[in-house]
């Protein structure tokens, strides 16, 4: 009887520490990946342009796909910045990666442009943004974007 309590008692450790070492992978490994639109929500045609970001948290080996937008001229893009990291905090490493993908529009008069959904496939599975819309006025008036000029 008690050879039989030893090892329920060395089995339910066992268990434990699966258990626990399960909780502690699992978070990282059901993350699902998001892309994710980033857009002005107002723009004046004084402004002459604005850009839209496309951000997912992987490193994108192809290139994303966004149709034409009817109203907005693409002057760039889609231009690809890629983002990595690695941080060791007591022991423990973590990486982070993330491409963006940004595009520069020009507004061909006033409105309101809906911009549509972006696809992007990483490791085989497409992921889809969701759609930004984006308020043109013409009050004359510039957001006042910075322009900075290199001299070498």
């Amino acid at each position: 009887m008690n050879k039989q309590i030893a090892i329920l008692t060395h089995l339910n450790r066992r268990l434990c520490l699966i258990l626990l070492l399960i909780i502690s992978i699992a978070p990282q490994a059901w993350a699902q990946l998001r892309l994710e639109v980033s857009a002005p929500s107002s723009v004046d045609m004084a402004d002459k342009y604005f850009q839209v970001k496309y951000t997912i948290e992987a490193n994108v080996e192809g290139n994303i796909s966004l149709p034409a937008v009817s109203g907005l001229r693409r002057l760039a893009g889609p231009a690809r910045s890629f983002f990595s990291e690695t941080v060791n905090i007591n022991g423990k490493t973590k990486s982070n990666v993330a491409t963006t993908f940004t595009y520069t529009f020009a507004a061909e008069a006033p409105g309101t442009y809906t911009l549509p959904a972006a696809k992007v496939t990483v490791g085989g599975k497409t992921y889809t943004s969701g759609k930004a819309q984006v308020r043109v006025t013409n009050s004359g008036k510039a957001e006042g974007k910075e322009v900075v000029q290199l001299h070498y």
